[in-house]
């Protein structure tokens, strides 16, 4: 039974704080902005629809020299 009980050290994330001042953990770029797209481009409770559209338009910029398929496949 052993061998199926191997141990794996964790993944470190990014700790953060969020809008509240409390703790948080950094999204990677991808998950960031499938994220935004999923929950839509309208105003939210801490970010307003422009701060939104500018970081969208960040992320796309930061993600499609990488991977260019990922942001055409996300973007349909």
């Amino acid at each position: 039974m052993a061998k199926y009980n191997t141990k794996r050290t964790p993944v470190s994330k990014q700790v953060i704080t969020n809008h509240q001042g409390g703790t948080g953990f950094k999204l990677n770029n991808k998950l960031e902005l499938v994220s935004i797209l999923m929950t839509g481009l309208g105003d939210k409770y801490y970010e307003k629809e422009d701060e939104r559209t500018r970081r969208l338009e960040v992320l796309i910029d930061e993600i499609a020299p990488k991977d260019p398929e990922f942001i055409a496949k996300a973007l349909v």
